[in-house]
Parts: structure tokens; C-alpha cells; sequence
């Protein structure tokens, strides 16, 4: 603490509706003994700074912690809470205050659990438990007024750089009840996703809106046997933002503007790939070689011989994004089978005219059927302990040349190019078995902090990619200007696939990283 006394006008104001409780006195009268107004008397009670003192048993920097000091609610805090396990039942801290000020600290013992109060300026090296409420009492320099403040150290009650799965989210897909679920797919069509089962001999679809706004109530519309007219490979399903895609049992491709009536586009081909810039991407054969192909083909578009050991099956969703190297969108994919039916573990990228090969995934490890999600990690910068947003690409489960699922999750931090085995936090836990070949998304909640989290789709957005998905967004996670009630949290949604023994998996999956379901700091 200093001894000049520093009249602060945000301290004065903040605590000046206290005054009338604490002094019988117009605030504008001067005290004969110091030559000061009470107001700026009491302002002196005010907390201006505060810290806690290094100690690298405990956490790394933990001076670098910052705190708020709210003064019309007389609470110091940090919002951005210590890593989960951090342990707080010893740490020195550092107060600061306008003047030479009484400081009393009341807190409980960590060892005997008893109630203990010290004065801050003779004991400033007494530890203090912050595991139980902390209270300190400032009293101002001429011993006239007081004020009383609670100290909080919060600290993450979860890991909260975890994936967490909350569990099966639907005991049965979107539009279905029944077991026998023996393929489905699930594909994005402006905004709203559309679930097709095919159970028994009947096809069936489900589509929900997306974008909602806050309040509204998601539900989802099922269309019950559904005719193709023709015998569809559902794995193929795709869509554009115009017309959805699936080849035939024969390969023939076929286009739907509502996905309900379909009519063949005269194309034969062997794979889709998926939706790029208004058109689809995909390989037919011809004269025995594979091709890559486009539909309907832009202007300028000339079919290309697939590369040796690019896939021509298996692949993960195709992804679009833009970014600071190219000129035209850039889509990647991960995985797959080549023409030799060797597994891949290659991304392959499309800028609109020309294929390449980036990076593999760790180890050399190739998969068929991997989930292809964008969602985000965070960085934490420990001498500021301030947290970055990261754009992370998920690569998630599959199925390896010898037909065994994957439980790995891999990440890659720059569009593909390189990519490593997610932190043992974001694993699969032990209770989710592993899968191949679904489908998954990111759907943006509405958390309320006054109710508990809503269950799956009460409150539902799915931006599309660019809109809140950028390329290594290194901007620090900010605090909001106004009080937050609800904001949105976005999950991963993984759509039906299949299990170890190839049948069909007639569920959905919701996770999210811990620290997106926590109030956005204020």
C-alpha cells in the first residue's frame, strides 16, 4: 500500500450509494481532522488492485492471474477461472488500496477448518485458504468508515479444455423409432439438415430448421416413405445449396430439388465427394482409369485423371473454407480407399482447378470413413494466462485397411496441412464406442445461465462455415460490453455411421469442448 491518498472519481462514484448507511454526515462536508470530504474519506475503502503472489507449486505464473475488482458489488474475481485441480488452499496475495488503510483478511483455516482473521499489512505473508469464502475489510485513513469485500479464486469445476460427450443424444435417429435401421445419412441444405433412414424396405426423412432465434423451439418434420424411384447408395447423398445428390445402386447420379423427387442427371459415375462452390465433386470410370469429375461441370471444367493414390471411395465430408493463399475456395477431404484399395491417411485439397495431396495423418496411420467436423481449441497463454480461439479441423474415428475402427481424434490447426493426435482430454471416453462413416456437424445452443442446459435442439443454429469458422483466429477470447444471460455454444453432432460389425448405428452423438459451455466472461 502507498501513503499518498489517490482520489479515484470510478471509486468514488461506485460507492458513494453506500455512503448515507455508513456516515450521518453530508457527503460534501469537510472532516476537520484530514481536510477531506467524506465522500473522498470513503472512497479510500476502496479495493484498486489486486493479485495473487507467484508460486510455481501451485501454477505457473500465477501472478499473471487477472482479477476483477467490482466496486458496486464490493467482489474481486477472476473470471477466466484456474485450470481445473488447481490447488487454492495456500496462496499469498497482494492488495492495493488508495491509502495507508486498515486491512483485515477473514477466512477458514485449510488445516483446522477454524475462522481466522489477519491484518493485511502486518501478515502479507500469511497464506489465506480460498477454498471457503474470503472476506477482507477496508477501513478507511481516518478510521471512520468501513467496507467489505468478498475475494473469490475460481477454478474450472471440469477440465475445461475436455471434449465432452453427453451421451447417446437420441436413442434413435431423427424421424425413426425402430431398430432395424439398416443405412442412413445425414447432409446440410441451407442451413437445415435432413436425417434419411432406410429401414426394412421403407425410406424415411427428417429435416429440422437451423438458425433458429433465441426462444424458438426446434422440431423436426418427418417424411415417411419416401419413393426414389430407384435403388439409392445413401452413403452418396450430398447436397449443394440449390439441389441435393446420390448416385444410384448403378451409379447413375441423381439430383432433387426438395429431396423428394428425383431425376437422373444422364451421368454415370462411382463416387461423390462432396459440394463445392454451387457444384459437386466426385470420379466415374471410364475406360477403366478414374476420373475426377464435376456436376454440373463450371465453365472452364476438364475431367482430370485421379492422381496415383488419391482416394476414390471412403472419403470424409468434404470441406470448404477460403483463406489468405488462394484466390477460390479451397475443399479438403481426409481418407478413403484408392484405386488399388489400399486405405489412405492423406488430406486432399481442391482450389477450383487443380487436386493436391497435404498432409498425412501422425504415424502414417490411414483410414476409411473418418468424420470431418471444423470446431474450435484454445490456447492458453501461461505468463497471461489469456485464452486464444483456435479454428481446429476434427478428423474423427474410421476404419483401418484391416477393417478395425479407430477410437483416435486427430487435429489440425491449418486447413490439413499438418495434423496430430488430439490432447488425451479430447479422446473419446471409455463409454462411446468407436464408429465409421457418419456424418457430423457444429449446431449452436442457447445456454441460459439461469436454467440448466437445455437439452438437444430446444434451441438450435447452424451458421454456415465462413460466417463464424476462420482460419487461425488468434484474436483473444473477448468479454462482452453487456450483462450475458444466453449466448450460444456450439456442438458437435455425430449422425448415425456404423459400428465394428458394419451395421448401421441408429443414434446421434453430441459433444462439445468444456470451456464453450461456460457463461462468456463479462
Amino acid at each position: 500500500m502507498t501513503r499518498r491518498l489517490i482520489t479515484y472519481a470510478v471509486s468514488a462514484l461506485a460507492i458513494t450509494g453506500g455512503l448515507s448507511s455508513c456516515n450521518d454526515k453530508s457527503s460534501d462536508e469537510i472532516s476537520t481532522d484530514t481536510g477531506m470530504t467524506a465522500e473522498t474519506l470513503y472512497s479510500s475503502t476502496a479495493i484498486t488492485s489486486f493479485s495473487l503472489k507467484d508460486n510455481s507449486k501451485v501454477l505457473t505464473n500465477l501472478s499473471g492471474v487477472f482479477f476483477t475488482i467490482d466496486l458496486n458489488n464490493a467482489v474481486v474475481f477472476n473470471a477466466d477461472s484456474l485450470p481445473y485441480g488447481t490447488n487454492v488452499k495456500k496462496l499469498l496475495m497482494n492488495i492495493g488500496t488508495p491509502g495507508e488503510n486498515k486491512v483485515e483478511v477473514t477466512f477458514i483455516q485449510a488445516d483446522s477448518l477454524k475462522s481466522a482473521t489477519i491484518e493485511y499489512s502486518t501478515s502479507n505473508n500469511d497464506s489465506v485458504n480460498f477454498t471457503e469464502p474470503v472476506t477482507v475489510k477496508v477501513t478507511s485513513v481516518n478510521q471512520s468508515y468501513t467496507r467489505e469485500y468478498r475475494l473469490k479464486v475460481n477454478v474450472h469445476k471440469v477440465k475445461s479444455d475436455s471434449l465432452s460427450w453427453g451421451g447417446i443424444q437420441y436413442s434413435a435417429l431423427p424421424g425413426t423409432s425402430s431398430d432395424n435401421v439398416s443405412s442412413s445419412v445425414t447432409v446440410e441444405k441451407n442451413n437445415r439438415l435432413y436425417c434419411y433412414t432406410l429401414a426394412g424396405s421403407t425410406y424415411n426423412r427428417a429435416d429440422a430448421k437451423a438458425n433458429l432465434d433465441q426462444g424458438e423451439t426446434q422440431t423436426w418434420t418427418t417424411t415417411n416413405s419416401i419413393n426414389f424411384g430407384f435403388t439409392p447408395r445413401l452413403s452418396t447423398m450430398t447436397a449443394t445449396d440449390d439441389k441435393f445428390y446420390v448416385l444410384a445402386d448403378n451409379g447413375t447420379l441423381y439430383s432433387s430439388a426438395d429431396g423428394l423427387r428425383w431425376t437422373s442427371t444422364g451421368q454415370t459415375w462411382s463416387h461423390i465427394y462432396g459440394p463445392y462452390s454451387g457444384y459437386i465433386l466426385g470420379v466415374k470410370q471410364d475406360a477403366g482409369s478414374y476420373m475426377h469429375v464435376a456436376y454440373p461441370a463450371p465453365q472452364g471444367f476438364t475431367p482430370s485423371a485421379v492422381p496415383a493414390g488419391c482416394p476414390v471411395s471412403g472419403t470424409s465430408q468434404m470441406l470448404s473454407f477460403s483463406n489468405e493463399w488462394s484466390e477460390n475456395p479451397i475443399a479438403i477431404f481426409v481418407g478413403g480407399r484408392d484405386s488399388g484399395g489400399q486405405t489412405s491417411g492423406k488430406t486432399w485439397a481442391y482450389d477450383g482447378g487443380s487436386w493436391a495431396a497435404l498432409g498425412n495423418l501422425p504415424d502414417n496411420v490411414s483410414y476409411e470413413g473418418i468424420t470431418l467436423v471444423p470446431y474450435f481449441t484454445f490456447k492458453t497463454n501461461t505468463s497471461t494466462w489469456t485464452v486464444t480461439k483456435q479454428a481446429t479441423i476434427f478428423a474423427i474415428c474410421g476404419r483401418n485397411s484391416d477393417g478395425y475402427l479407430s477410437r483416435k481424434i486427430f487435429i489440425s490447426r491449418d486447413q490439413g496441412m499438418n495434423w496430430h493426435a488430439a490432447d488425451e482430454l479430447m479422446q473419446l471416453p471409455a463409454e462411446m464406442p468407436a464408429f465409421a462413416s457418419a456424418q457430423g456437424f457444429v449446431c449452436s445452443e442457447y445456454l441460459d445461465a439461469s436454467k440448466p442446459a437445455q437439452s438437444a435442439w430446444t434451441s438450435v443454429a447452424l451458421p454456415e462455415l465462413p460466417a463464424w469458422w476462420q482460419p487461425y483466429d488468434d484474436t483473444a477470447v473477448s468479454r462482452a460490453v453487456r450483462p450475458i444471460e444466453t449466448w450460444q455454444c456450439p456442438y458437435i453432432y455425430v449422425f448415425g455411421g456404423e459400428n465394428a460389425a458394419g451395421h448401421a448405428r441408429n443414434q446421434v452423438w453430441r459433444g462439445a469442448i468444456n470451456r464453450l459451455t461456460f457463461k462468456p466472461l463479462e
